[in-house]
């Protein structure tokens, strides 16, 4: 018999049940837990006892004279001379030290050198994190809940940490941390639970053991996931234990066994992977900043003989039977028996596109498209297709005024008017999509109840009324010229009499979509001038010393009306406690710094004051600004972009004026 390791016996391949089928899963938890710390200590043991015979104390090495003499000569010649000495000891049986003693010379340079530069010291500046897109965190503390994740300037004797700690309800430094000791056991009890006691993974969660943490959240949390972050500890309990291990690849699996049909699973992947277009969060955890709804179950609302002529598809296309429409016979011949896997297909496919041609249907299916027709008219007969467009879905719509149309700022008569006239607010933030049953309407669909147009991620239909249609602009070949046949996409084309920009995107501060936009081809990228922000078409800044602190200027001649970059940081959505409130207020207060730029009424806004990008070191100044902000909608999101309004040479700085709110000595508020 060979020894697998360390002279440990090999283990039984059919070994006794460690525990009873009836065996409490407290009671299973407590033997592991016993049973973990007994190993723990014998195994410790033999890794400490070893070195419990080294010696505790060092002789002190004397150097050798030789040496001394070396460095009394160096001083007598006046050179600066610094010495340290590398000791080497050997083993325990030789007992024997061998030590250098290093000589180091410090000479100055030739005097001829010619070296005239002043070492100024570095500007104060405040740490920022880089990002690449904006960042949205999931509800804010409450006043129970508001945690300090550490001591703010503890070591500044002019800011009050004490009122600011007591803030907080917790500190993030008291609270227990995640111990791999504990990690292994509860990873070892939920293994037992599961394989041999048959208990569902869900139903371990119903247990709620204290300390226990789910085993998970969601495709990228919970107790398993947490575990595969690093290796887990070598415990022979678990190693040799016949039962599978607990991956991370078989907790996917067995929740996916949960929705075995396509449907379920198309709705479980449609909540890990965000459709925002240019979003970073996709194919990883559920993405915080545009909120991502589960598909529903759509409505069909086209009958058998609505379908168009066209080319048949093969030999079986449904249009083979258009004369044979009439006939109940022919069609009941290629209808499937229930509980078939064509049949579970299809109606799994048509959850998700009801009212497509039967031709496509069955290359999406892999059936033949005659037998797609007939089934597809069975499962959704044209009579109550007739009876559902009977009922008006428009009969509680009321006229609504917009907010994603934003309205001017009331400014104070001391502030000047940027040159594109007055700024623009929009009036709340955008709702998340809308995911609901039927059409959009009052008090059923959220785009439609806070007056908001449904955008492409909405879970209505794509004829929804209340979607925005986007704009129609034609352009000319090169794209910046105006074409006789339609307007130009762009923020800083000129209005007409009514004041209104000719493109209906650009009028209403909003980025022309690609996928809406049809006219001015905005899939293309180089035709559509109203795209800055998708396509990052920003002119290079660089970071140096200004004024004050650090400053943002122009690498290369920038024109008037272009657009400098994307004021990125943490959205705000304007809730928060007091608490969180104040401890923002002692911050701004105490630094007299305050980077939150203001998005909609309410109090939402961008703060980068920890993370952001360049836009963020932009000065200010009243008389010499050459720079405006607005928020721009894009893709159902708020955003802030920068623009100049003057020609910048290359090295001059960027300034934007802060506004009157900037300057609150209370702090707390946003800038203009």
């Amino acid at each position: 018999m060979t020894a697998i390791s360390f002279g440990s016996p090999e283990p039984d391949l059919n070994p006794p049940l460690p525990f009873a089928p009836d065996t409490p899963p407290q009671e299973i938890w407590g033997t592991l837990y016993n049973k973990f710390y007994d190993w723990k200590y014998h195994e410790s043991s033999e890794y400490i006892l070893p070195i419990r015979t080294m010696r505790t104390t060092i002789d002190v090495h004397n150097s050798s004279p030789d040496l001394w003499t070396t460095r009394t000569d160096n001083r007598s010649r006046g050179i600066d001379t610094e010495y340290f000495e590398i000791v080497t000891f050997g083993d325990e049986e030789e007992d024997e030290e061998k030590s250098i003693l290093v000589e180091v010379i410090v000479e100055d340079g030739p005097s001829d050198r010619r070296v005239n530069r002043s070492w100024a010291p570095n500007p104060r500046y405040t740490t920022c994190t880089p990002l690449g897109s904006n960042v949205a965190h999931p509800p804010r503390d409450t006043d129970d809940t508001l945690t300090a994740e550490f001591a703010r300037y503890s070591d500044d004797p002019t800011f009050n940490l004490r009122k600011y700690l007591a803030l907080h309800h917790r500190f993030a430094w008291q609270s227990d941390q995640w111990d791999p000791d504990h990690e292994m056991i509860k990873l070892e009890t939920v293994r037992l639970l599961h394989f041999q006691q048959g208990i569902s993974l869900r139903g371990i969660d119903d247990y709620k053991f204290p300390t226990f943490p789910k085993i998970r959240f969601d495709s990228a949390d919970g107790m398993i996931w947490q575990a595969s972050q690093r290796d887990v500890l070598c415990w022979p309990e678990s190693q040799m234990s016949p039962w599978p291990q607990l991956t991370l690849g078989y907790i996917v699996s067995h929740y996916s066994e949960l929705c075995q049909d396509t449907f379920s699973q198309v709705q479980y992947g449609s909540t890990i992977f965000c459709p925002n277009l240019h979003c970073l969060a996709s194919a990883s955890r559920t993405c915080r900043m545009h909120g991502v709804p589960s598909i529903r179950e759509q409505t069909p609302t086209t009958v058998t003989t609505e379908y168009a002529d066209g080319d048949f598809c093969s030999d079986r296309c449904f249009l083979h039977l258009k004369d044979a429409l009439l006939n109940e016979e022919a069609l009941d011949a290629l209808i499937w028996p229930d509980g078939t896997h064509e049949l579970e297909t299809l109606q799994a496919v048509l959850k998700l596109a009801p009212d497509s041609e039967p031709c496509g249907l069955a290359v999406i299916c892999r059936l033949p498209c005659d037998q797609v027709f007939a089934n597809r008219r069975q499962l959704y007969p044209d009579q109550d297709i007739l009876d559902d467009r009977a009922v008006d879905p428009g009969t509680d719509r009321i006229p609504v005024k917009y907010c994603d149309e934003p309205v001017e700022v009331e400014l104070p008569a001391e502030d000047l008017e940027s040159e594109m006239g007055t700024p623009y607010l929009f009036p709340r933030m955008p709702p998340p999509p809308c995911s609901h049953s039927g059409p959009c309407r009052k008090n059923v669909c959220s785009c439609f109840d806070e007056g908001y147009h449904c955008e492409r991620n909405c879970r209505c239909s794509r004829n929804c009324p209340n979607r925005w249609q986007g704009c129609k602009c034609k352009h000319s070949k090169h794209g910046s010229k105006r074409s006789s046949r339609g307007g130009q996409c762009m923020f800083f084309a000129p209005h007409d009499e009514d004041g209104k920009l000719s493109c209906p995107c650009a009028n209403v501060w909003r980025e022309c979509d690609p996928e809406v936009c049809r006219g001015c081809k905005g899939k293309r990228g180089r035709n559509c001038l109203n795209q800055a922000l998708q396509l990052r078409r920003f002119p290079q800044l660089e970071i140096s010393k200004s004024q004050w602190g650090y400053g943002a200027y122009a690498h290369q001649s920038i024109p008037r009306h272009t657009w400098l970059g994307d004021y990125l940081g943490d959205i705000e959505n304007g809730i928060a406690s007091d608490s969180l409130v104040a401890v923002t207020e002692m911050i701004h207060k105490h630094t007299g710094l305050n980077y939150t730029f203001e998005l909609a009424s309410g109090g939402a806004g961008i703060d980068s004051m920890v993370a952001g990008n360049e836009t963020r070191y932009l000065n200010h100044s009243d008389s010499k600004r050459n720079c405006e902000a607005q928020v721009i909608l894009v893709h159902n999101t708020l955003r802030v972009a920068l623009y100049t309004t003057s020609k910048i040479a290359p090295g001059q700085e960027l300034l934007l004026n802060y506004g009157n709110a900037y300057w609150n000595k209370d702090g707390g508020q946003p800038k203009a």
